[in-house]
């Protein structure tokens, strides 16, 4: 099975899309009238990691495949699957929106670790992008797997060196 037939099989069920990504959305909009920015205790601060966690992790797969269909595939918005390729994007943003009224980002066990994984898919992304549009691949003669296997190289490098730039949490888990 490929991405593209598992994004059709996906795309055939709209109703129970549309029931995963408005359920976060509505569970966020009762928690932030329950508390409204006010002390959250420990339960609750989970709660809101596995719902911050439940939008984030589709959205950002569908950014990444939004920005893969418009920038590699050079393909046309226009024609793909509205809920499959945007609604996780929505859905995320209002979300977050909401929680940001409750509780601080800083204070969700995880986030951290969930927003240093944003920017480093940012960057990876970035940097593949100006390999492809340089065309440097074509200087060694190389396919779109070499090059998709030189952005996963830079990926783990940036990470790791991120890692060390910022030092290790090992200290805050004692």
């Amino acid at each position: 099975m490929t991405i593209q037939e598992l994004l059709n099989l996906i795309g055939e069920h709209p109703i129970i899309l549309l029931a995963l990504f408005t359920a976060p959305v509505v569970l966020a909009c009762i928690l932030s009238i329950k508390f409204k920015a006010g002390a959250i205790t420990n339960p609750w601060k989970r709660l809101f990691s596995v719902l911050t966690y439940s939008v984030c992790v589709p959205g950002i797969f569908s950014l990444v495949l939004i920005g893969y269909t418009m920038f590699f595939q050079r393909g046309d918005l226009t024609r793909v699957n509205v809920l499959v390729y945007f609604l996780p994007v929505v859905s995320m943003i209002i979300t977050l929106s909401l929680i940001r009224k409750s509780i601080a980002f800083d204070d969700i066990p995880g986030f951290d670790r969930l927003s240093g994984l944003m920017v480093i898919l940012a960057i990876s992304f970035a940097i593949a992008l100006g390999i492809e549009k340089t065309r440097l691949w074509i200087l060694f003669r190389g396919s779109i797997l070499l090059l998709f296997g030189i952005t996963a190289v830079l990926y783990i490098l940036l990470h790791l060196s991120l890692r060390r730039l910022m030092g290790s949490n090992r200290e805050d888990r004692l």
